[in-house]
């Protein structure tokens, strides 16, 4: 998630290359992906095991997360932040963890309110 947030709120050199890499895992097929990270694995001398099957899932569903997180924040305005330090807020605000864990899934459930107590 800190990925999402980097990727909406700071422009660094190679965010694209960085933005694409990320989605690459999503725009491959699945078993291209599969073969891929068995011959890495592979070259590496990883054993395979449950450990390299969770790491491929991880892999492939990392680029889930970030790509719905980064939509979302996407979504919320800038003014939110400024707001909160208006209130007295001392740094800008963040989300925290289990926050953006749970908001890619909130669907449209919750209002402007809702959303302002998560931001202070």
């Amino acid at each position: 998630m800190p990925a999402a947030i980097a990727l909406d709120r700071f422009d660094f050199p190679g965010k694209g290359v960085f933005r694409k890499l990320i989605l690459l895992p999503i725009s491959l097929p699945g078993i291209v992906t599969g073969i891929s990270m068995l011959t890495m694995f592979r070259l590496f001398g990883f054993n395979l095991s449950l450990q390299t099957v969770i790491l491929g899932h991880a892999t492939a569903l990392l680029a889930v997360v970030v790509t719905q997180v980064y939509a979302r924040l996407q979504r919320v305005p800038k003014s939110y932040a400024e707001a909160s330090s208006d209130l007295g807020r001392e740094r800008p605000a963040d989300l925290s963890a289990g926050d953006l864990a749970e908001y890619p899934f909130s669907g449209d459930r919750r209002g402007p309110s809702q959303l302002h107590t998560q931001l202070r």
